[in-house]
């Protein structure tokens, strides 16, 4: 299943390297492909169709690691 959220630049903190969405559903570990809408929409370090690890979940922020190994 492949679920879009809502990921306009104010979500981003570069300081706390943090993406904030209130009720995004992510949990731990999960695996997301980033799109931007364009270049300028995607946040330094994340490229726009890169797959991505979901770490430091809470309720409405998570973090993004580079993923490079499928686990199936």
């Amino acid at each position: 299943t492949q679920t879009r959220l809502p990921a306009l630049g104010t979500a981003f903190d570069s300081a706390a390297n943090t993406i904030t969405l209130a009720g995004h559903g992510l949990v731990e570990n999960a695996i997301v492909t980033f799109v931007a809408f364009n270049a300028t929409d995607a946040p330094e370090g994340l490229v726009s169709g890169a797959r991505y690890q979901v770490v430091g979940a809470t309720p409405d922020t998570f973090r993004l690691r580079t993923f490079t190994t499928d686990p199936d």
